[in-house]
């Protein structure tokens, strides 16, 4: 009768064993932020990416620096084509397909005129589209 409850035990205790670490996620700590994260975990950042578009830039390092994260918000873009340029860096950088929308209207002064833009890594979101953007009223 003992044996019976032992084996009984170790069973029990085997198979939950194997339950518990066949539903650990992997998790990697990421040299560059310090930051431990897994498959699901979505890294968001908001940059001012001074003048993108307009102003000479050093893509390489600002795309390196924005590659550590998943979603980015992007203030100060002056047009489409800094944006477009910075998803092809991304994209040659990290070998993963990135995506972005940017504001369809721009906000500032009379004399200064800017968009708002997100870039985001495709394969961590189902979808992605515009819902609306700060609109000054007049």
């Amino acid at each position: 009768m003992r044996n019976k409850i032992i084996k009984g035990l170790v069973s029990v205790f085997l198979i939950l064993g194997i339950f518990c670490c066949s539903r650990k996620e992997e998790k990697k700590l990421d040299l560059d932020t310090g930051i431990t994260k897994n498959e699901n975990t979505i890294l968001v950042a908001s940059f001012n990416a001074l003048r993108l578009g307009e102003k000479q830039k050093d893509y390489r390092s600002f795309t390196k620096i924005l590659s550590n994260f998943d979603l980015i918000g992007l203030e100060e873009v002056m047009n489409e084509k800094g944006v477009k340029k910075t998803k092809a860096y991304l994209e040659k950088l990290t070998k993963e397909k990135w995506d972005y929308i940017i504001s369809e209207h721009s906000v500032g002064s009379e004399n200064y005129r800017e968009f708002y833009a997100f870039i985001y890594r495709k394969e961590k979101f189902q979808e992605a589209r515009q819902i609306g953007f700060y609109k000054k009223k007049k």
